[in-house]
């Protein structure tokens, strides 16, 4: 079997096992068990031996299996293919599987590798978006000319250069960092903007990780299995806020004017609409065709507020009929707003705070005597 034909990345244990296959004579099995290594492989294999259920000490498959899951199928499935049991696998085959990443695996080879978190200004931004736009542009015209390009990247290719300064004689080793953009950026552009810039460090950031898409040459970025892959790329080791080294820059006024007028600038304009246009444009539906009740029904439309001399006739009525009324049921009958409703009804009657009519309303005294009520 050929050796590209082999999973991405197992070489360690394609290494490990040749050596034991070696010693034990089985080097003709080295091919199969290196190819178990795709989770596909070992999946076909485990259903067999998972319907039989002959051997109790075989590992369950189970989908969307876990690394960990997968190297105890591969041991499994190793083990029975050359008779042996699983502590006759070397040590030296048992770390090169931990280090094998399977498709499901988080990738964290990286993880030590360290990391800045930069927060640039929006108008750096932008001018570094541009600037890279033109490079791509012209690289791909002189691609189509036939001209030759070097590889290696020049001075008008940089963004721009960063400077560590640490004072030597500062017994803390505090560090100051410097930012100068490369003049080429501001090429071409309608406001130049600041080449100088500091960073300035944020010691109390949480502890951050970068991840990445997987990345070329592993298992999982050639697995037919529907996994997101992640790699872990590396930990951030400084989180930095860069900003102009000179607030009175000339430059960055300029910047601070535009970008101030550009905030200022309205984004909505009102005008009147005249002639054929003016018959497509449909008013907006009004909120009781919009706005449905939980029983299908339509909201119905609110009653005009009534005077307070109004409202307080139509109370009277109603305390003519009953002489107690809870809140809620003036407001069915009376269809007013609750708070004028509140208002005009604690002027004439008063309030139970006690007894079997508690929360219920009644007619004060002085009205009681000049409404006689008709039931009580």
């Amino acid at each position: 079997m050929d050796f590209e034909e082999y999973p991405p990345g197992s070489e360690l244990v394609m290494s490990a096992m040749q050596k034991y296959l070696q010693k034990i004579n089985k080097l003709n099995a080295l091919s199969e068990c290196i190819h178990k290594l795709n989770p596909e492989k070992l999946e076909e294999a485990a259903n067999k031996y998972s319907r039989s259920k002959k051997d109790k000490n075989a590992p369950e498959w189970r989908p969307y299996a876990t690394p960990y899951l997968l190297r105890e199928h591969w041991r499994y499935q190793v083990c029975q293919k050359l008779s042996i049991d699983k502590k006759d696998l070397p040590e030296e085959v048992t770390e090169a599987l931990r280090a094998y990443l399977f498709p499901s695996a988080l990738d964290t080879q990286r993880a030590n590798h360290r990391a800045w978190l930069v927060k640039v200004p929006n108008f750096v931004d932008r001018a570094w978006k541009s600037f890279n736009d033109k490079r791509s542009k012209a690289d791909n015209e002189n691609d189509e000319d036939g001209m030759d390009i070097d590889a290696e990247l020049n001075d008008n290719d940089e963004l721009g250069k960063v400077r560590v300064v640490i004072d030597p004689f500062d017994k803390e080793n505090k560090e100051a960092f410097a930012v100068t953009l490369n003049a080429a950026v501001n090429e071409g552009e309608e406001h130049d903007i600041p080449v100088k810039y500091i960073m300035t460090e944020n010691i109390e950031a949480p502890e951050i990780h970068v991840f990445s898409e997987t990345r070329e040459g592993t298992a999982a970025a050639t697995s037919a299995m529907d996994v997101n892959e992640f790699i872990v790329e590396a930990k951030v080791h400084k989180k930095l806020d860069m900003r102009p080294k000179d607030a009175s820059d000339a430059a960055y006024a300029r910047v601070s004017k535009n970008r101030l007028e550009k905030a200022q600038s309205k984004s909505r304009f009102v005008q009147s609409v005249a002639g054929a246009d003016a018959a497509r444009i449909a008013p907006l539906p009004k909120r009781s065709n919009l706005v449905r009740l939980a029983d299908g029904g339509v909201t119905k439309p609110k009653a005009e507020k009534m005077e307070k001399a109004q409202l307080t006739d139509k109370l009277f009525g109603l305390f003519e009929r009953r002489t107690f009324w809870s809140l809620k049921q003036l407001l069915e009958e009376t269809k007013q707003p609750a708070m004028h409703l509140r208002e005009t009804v604690q002027e004439i009657a008063n309030l139970a705070r006690r007894g079997p009519n508690n929360g219920m309303y009644s007619l004060k005294d002085m009205y009681r005597q000049q409404n006689k009520p008709a039931e009580t």
